[in-house]
């Protein structure tokens, strides 16, 4: 209680990245409980779904809700959540499907913009890492339409 849609945005962020699927869905559960909407927190929203679905290893469910978070992010002038939503596909989705790629690079190129070392390195890790996993779903199956 108490906290605010930022921090618990913030806080699933990290528990996606971690694998801790349960403690992203109790930060889902506060952030919508803050009763804050709007753009931003439609995205944000929209971001945690996704990395849950990821998590849950529905990819092409995944794919479509962060594509509806980086539309939202981009619509809103959030570059550094289309950066850290980026790293989090990256991170839990194959990093070789083609809609992924086209966020990372879109991403990157942002990052470099703003002087995120710290984020370009952590992006080009995930790029990188061994043992991606792979998509399970055939890689024709998820709708590709602009992101």
């Amino acid at each position: 209680t108490g906290g605010s849609a930022d921090s618990y945005s913030f806080a699933a962020r990290a528990a996606l990245r971690a694998g801790d699927a349960s403690s992203a869905a109790a930060d889902l559960v506060a952030l919508v409980a803050t009763g804050f909407r709007g753009p931003a927190v439609d995205a944000r929203r929209a971001s945690i779904q996704a990395g849950l679905a990821a998590l849950g290893g529905r990819s092409a469910e995944a794919l479509a809700l962060y594509r509806d978070a980086v539309r939202g992010f981009r619509d809103s002038g959030l570059p550094l959540d289309e950066g850290l939503t980026a790293i989090e596909m990256a991170t839990l989705l194959d990093p070789t499907l083609p809609e992924v790629r086209v966020v990372v690079g879109s991403a990157r190129e942002t990052l470099l913009r703003l002087g995120a070392t710290p984020l370009i390195e952590q992006l080009d890790a995930a790029l990188q890492r061994p043992g991606a996993v792979p998509t399970l779903e055939p890689a024709g199956s998820a709708d590709r339409s602009a992101v």
